[in-house]
Parts: structure tokens; C-alpha cells; sequence
């Protein structure tokens, strides 16, 4: 390992480390999977059950297992916090691009490989989901090791080192169906079958090969699979499998329907800055697709191709979309990516792609800048310099192209990106977290709850409270947190709470409809933003 090298990978560990580190439990959990996802990791913790997920007490079958252990552990080392959530996908994200930079290192050499790497790290949805107590995350992050083990055995000759990296294989494609259901397995199978089909190396395939990986695999997944099927059966098999699995793909049960084109915008969107050195490398794959791989070079290409072609095929297909789904197809866009702006240095053409690299960096900087503006209320300070950072580079990218740096503008690209999500992180999420997670009311609801009370939403979808009081929130029939839509759902959480007493997080319009009505008492404990936390009782002569 040369100088230059090892300086490539202490900017890699750079780039890593504030993507997906720096600050990342300044904000409180977001949105309605962060709090529900956490709350059942610590429940685990809480009740020594690795097995079992549980949301509020209730049996919680809608994902695996694999998210939850690393946020459980996480909780047992650095105490219940964001922070502690977050890491596992953090360090997955981190993993994946150390598994880009490894394959594509092994044919293409460091700096193809470090160029993959840094396109990994510095995409917006790449970066994103790291930061994020999700599932789609650790997917993409194990997909990732499995389709790097799969070249790494496609490159081998000998029949020893085959085999193991077929044991590797079936190991990582095991941990993704731990980490998703069995989403990972089908689109690895699909990737290794087309991959193998359309160049011919299938016959290449032994028995004791293709063996080694499915036991591994078996393995590796029967460690959760076998046990939480043995404990809870049907019920399992009919929430988990059924529910979650077949109805979610084949149906709009879960109201997340997207055209079909839905997933290209996102891979577009997603991939900035890089989109544009991504779109200027796709002419230089067109012999290869016609003559198909003859070398190692282009083999990988070829998987990497394959790796995202069938997740986008296979998610646009599906009639619930969500921008998460094609996570999966981020590592081989990187690696793709990043060939590509190795070939832009190296013949010094196609130059517009970085220019254009640049003016994204430009966009989003204003478009965060007014957003911060208009719908945060950022200071004048941070306005400015959520803009003025992301054009300054913009500007130094520009000069390096000019005096024909082109290493050096592709870099700072990098350094542009990663400084966007640190600038969101200090001036966005701050004021984002208390927008979304009401942390004053969280706060009051904590010290206000007494012996048998829970949470109840009403008319306002929050999910943070299920996270922030410890599960002490009213469920419904499904076990998922209620978010009660009319007054006889107050009353009906009221008749089945010990106390007839319950907190209600609401608006003020409907904290009003409360107050007229004759069979309640209602007291204001909070106020926060447009949101009232109330505790509401039966008026004691009102029927109960």
C-alpha cells in the first residue's frame, strides 16, 4: 500500500465518519418507524427477550430480527438514546463501503476502488439511511457483503478459495434475511442467477459449492427463524410471511402506491452529487452488454450491472413503493459510478459531469437554505451559510477542473456532499426534531403518567410518544399505536384504561370538541407548537 493510498483511505474514514456519525443523535427520532423501531429493540433489552419483538406488550411481527439486536445492543453499551438506535446502521453503512472499496479494489485497483467508496458514502439516500434507525439499511449493507463475496468467487480459480467465498456468500445472504424477510435472499438469487446465465460462468457452479452456501445461509437465518417460529407458530407465519411479505408486495394494503418509473426519480435523486458522473459512464458499458465480460474488470461490472437492475425491476413491479425499497441497488451504482469518474480522470474527457456535480451541490444548498428559511425559521446566519458552503465548493471544484485537477475536483465533490449533511445536521435538524418529536410534551407526559395510564393520539399522527414514555400508549387491534380519529375512540381508550384516565396529545380545535363535552373532565398539562397534551377523565357523574 502506497502513500497515496493510505491517504485515499484516511479521506474515506473522514468522509464516513461525518456522513455517518457527526451528530448523529442530535435529533430526536423521526417519522413513524424510528420511535416504533426503537421502542421494540428496547423492550428486548427491557425484558430479556431477544426473540419475541414487542411493540407496547404486544407481539410486533412485522420485520426480522437483525435491526432490532443491533439497536438492543447499542442500548446495553451506550444507554437508550438516538444515538445508540442509530449506530447499527451507521456502521453497516460504513461496512458496505468498505465491501465496495475491497471488489473493486481487488480488479480495478485503489483508486477505482476509493472513488467507488466515496461514491457510496457521499450519496444523499446512501447517507440518509445511515443515519437512520431503520431496515432498509441493514438490507442494502448485508446485500452489499453478499454480492462482493459472489465476485470474489467469480474471480477465484482455485476450488479452495471457491468454496469459502461460497460459505461467505451464504453467511451475508442468511444476515439479510435476518435483516428483512426474505427480500434479500430472492434478489440475491436473482442477481446470481442472471449474472451467471447471461456470461455462462454457471458452469463453472460445483454442488458442494451451491451446498456450502445454502447450509450457511440456513445457518446464519435459522438462528432467530426457528426459534420465534417454534415460540409464536401460525400467528408468526400469517403476520410475518403473509402480511408483511406477499400482501405488501402484491397489494396496496399499506397506501404506498407509486407509478412505475417511481424508483428511476429515485435513483436519480438519490445518487446527487454523482448522478451526472453516473449518466456520463453509461456509453463506456454499452460494448461490454453487447459482447458480454471477458475479463475480471468486466465481470464486475457486469455484477454490479445486475445488482442493480434486478432490485429496480423487482421493486418498480411492486404495488407499494417506497423510497427505502431501492436501497439495494446503491453499492453497485456506486462502484459503476465510481469507474466512471476513474475513466473521466484518466482520458480527461466527459468534464461536464463534475461541472454538473458541482452546480448539484449549488441546488441543494439553496433549496435547503430556503427551506430552512421559509419552513424552519433558520436564522439569517444559517440561511447564508447553508448556501455560501455548498457554492464555495462548487467554485473550488470548478477552479481544480480548470487547471485540470481533476482528482482533486472529484474530492472535493466528496468533501461538497459530506459538507451538506453536516450543515444539515448543525443549522436543520435541531429545529426538524422539535418540529417532529414534541420533546416539551414527551417531557411532561413522562412525569405526568401515572400508575396504568397511556398515551393516546388523537386527530394528530404522532409516533414518537410510543418511544419517549416507554411504550405506555394505547394500541389498537393490531397492536400498531392508535391514533384515535374520533371522540368515541377517546372514550373507548378511556372505558379500557384502569383509571378511565388517559394523556391526549392533540390539536386545539380538538382539544375544544373535548372540553364542550359533558361526560369528560379535561386538564392542560402542555403546550407545545400546535400541539396541547391533555389528560382526560369521565366526569363523575357521567355513565360509564
Amino acid at each position: 500500500m502506497d502513500r497515496r493510498e493510505r491517504l485515499a483511505l484516511a479521506g474515506l474514514v473522514s468522509l464516513a465518519a461525518v456522513c455517518f456519525c457527526f451528530r448523529l443523535g442530535g435529533v430526536p427520532l423521526l417519522g413513524k418507524d424510528e420511535p416504533r423501531y426503537a421502542e421494540v429493540a428496547r423492550e428486548m433489552v427491557v425484558a430479556g427477550d431477544w426473540i419475541t419483538p414487542r411493540l407496547a406488550g404486544h407481539t410486533w411481527f412485522e420485520k426480522p430480527a437483525l435491526p432490532y439486536w443491533l439497536m438492543a445492543a447499542g442500548f446495553s453499551v451506550f444507554g437508550i438514546n438516538e444515538f445508540a438506535a442509530r449506530l447499527g446502521s451507521a456502521l453497516l453503512a460504513a461496512v458496505a463501503a468498505g465491501a465496495v472499496y475491497a471488489v473493486s479494489r481487488r480488479v480495478g485497483g485503489p483508486d477505482r476502488a476509493a472513488y467507488s467508496a466515496m461514491v457510496l458514502i457521499t450519496s444523499g439516500l446512501w447517507l440518509a439511511f445511515a443515519r437512520g434507525a431503520s431496515f432498509d439499511m441493514p438490507l442494502a449493507a448485508t446485500m452489499a457483503l453478499a454480492i462482493a463475496a459472489f465476485a470474489f468467487y467469480e474471480l477465484q480459480e482455485g476450488a479452495r478459495d471457491r468454496l469459502v467465498w461460497s460459505l461467505v456468500f451464504g453467511a451475508a445472504t442468511g444476515a439479510a434475511m435476518l435483516a428483512k424477510g426474505l427480500a434479500g435472499p430472492l434478489l440475491l438469487g436473482l442477481i446470481v442467477v442472471f449474472s451467471m446465465l447471461t456470461c455462462g460462468s454457471w458452469r463453472r457452479v460445483r454442488i458442494v459449492e451451491a451446498a456450502a452456501a445454502a447450509a450457511a445461509a440456513l445457518a446464519i437465518a435459522g438462528t432467530w427463524y426457528v426459534p420465534v417460529m417454534a415460540i409464536n407458530g401460525w400467528p408468526f407465519v400469517q403476520e410475518f410471511f403473509i402480511d408483511h411479505h406477499f400482501r405488501r408486495y402484491l397489494t396496496n394494503r399499506f397506501s404506498h402506491p407509486q407509478p412505475f418509473y417511481f424508483f428511476i426519480l429515485v435513483i436519480l435523486g438519490g445518487l446527487l452529487p454523482w448522478t451526472f458522473v453516473f449518466l456520463a459512464g453509461l456509453k463506456s458499458l454499452v460494448p461490454l452488454v453487447r459482447r458480454g465480460p471477458q475479463t475480471g474488470e468486466d465481470r464486475l461490472l457486469w455484477i454490479a450491472g445486475w445488482s442493480v437492475v434486478v432490485p429496480l425491476v423487482f421493486f418498480s413491479l411492486s404495488t407499494s413503493k417506497l423510497p427505502g425499497y431501492i436501497l439495494p441497488a446503491f453499492p453497485g451504482l456506486a462502484l459503476l459510478t465510481g469507474w466512471s469518474a476513474h475513466r473521466i480522470e484518466a482520458e480527461g474527457s466527459r468534464r461536464w459531469a463534475i461541472v454538473a456535480s458541482a452546480l448539484s451541490l449549488v441546488a441543494v444548498g439553496v433549496g435547503l437554505a430556503l427551506y430552512g428559511g421559509r419552513y424552519l425559521d433558520a436564522s439569517t446566519r444559517d440561511v447564508a451559510l447553508l448556501a455560501f458552503l455548498p457554492a464555495s465548493a462548487a467554485m473550488s471544484i470548478i477552479a481544480a477542473l480548470r487547471w485540470r485537477r481533476i482528482r482533486t475536483a472529484l474530492w472535493t465533490v466528496a468533501a461538497g456532499g459530506a459538507g451538506i449533511a453536516a450543515l444539515i445536521s448543525i443549522f436543520l435538524f435541531g429545529e426538524i426534531g422539535v418540529r417532529e418529536s414534541l420533546p416539551a410534551l414527551m417531557a411532561k407526559a413522562n412525569a405526568s403518567l401515572g400508575a396504568g395510564e397511556r398515551v393516546l393520539c388523537f386527530g394528530v399522527v404522532e409516533y414518537s410518544p410510543v418511544f419517549y414514555v416507554q411504550g405506555r400508549v394505547v394500541v389498537d387491534g393490531a397492536g400498531d399505536v392508535l391514533i384515535a380519529a374520533s371522540r368515541d375512540e377517546v372514550a373507548n381508550a378511556l372505558r379500557s384504561a384502569p383509571d378511565e384516565s388517559v394523556l391526549v396529545i392533540t390539536d386545539g380545535q380538538r382539544a375544544y370538541e373535548l372540553s364542550i363535552d359533558p361526560e369528560l373532565d379535561m386538564e392542560i398539562l402542555e403546550r407545545e407548537r400546535n400541539r396541547v397534551l391533555l389528560r382526560v377523565t369521565y366526569r363523575d357523574s357521567a355513565p360509564t
